[in-house]
Order: C-alpha cells, then structure tokens, then sequence
C-alpha cells in the first residue's frame, strides 16, 4: 500500500517541523534581562491562564493551568474560522 499524501497532511507536516524548530531557535536568542517581544507575548499569555485559572478554581491545583491551556489555544484556533 503506497502511502497518499494531501494537502492536509503536507500542512500538518510543515506546520510540526515549524512547530518543532522555531522555538528552538527563539529560545536560544532569550535572555532574562532585556526579553523580546515574542517572549513578552507568551508570558503575557501563560499569565493571563495562569490568573483565569486561579479565579475560577480556588484551592490550589498544581494541574488546572496546563490543563487549561491546550484549551484556550484551541479555543484561540477555532475562533478564527
């Protein structure tokens, strides 16, 4: 069976070899004193689920944040469709 390449799966897979090697590349260029704006923009993000998370779950849960994230981006996602 010869395997049958589309157009999704071309997308799907240029988009995780970007996905795999572009943080890469920024992480190696940040720095803690003078952060980019790439880097000022994902903490912002992380902070914004991080505070969500916390006001609406008030004990202390150490997995309600990464939880919540795959969430919102897909969340993110869909509402640009």
């Amino acid at each position: 069976m010869a395997l049958s390449w589309g157009a999704p799966q071309a997308w799907a897979t240029l988009l995780g070899g970007v996905a795999a090697v572009a943080p890469n590349a920024h992480f190696c260029r940040a720095t803690a004193s003078a952060p980019g704006g790439l880097q000022n923009a994902v903490e912002m993000i992380a902070d914004f689920i991080k505070e969500t998370a916390a006001s609406i779950f008030r004990r202390r849960n150490d997995l309600i944040a990464p939880m919540a994230s795959p969430c919102w981006t897909w969340k993110a996602m869909a509402a640009k469709r």
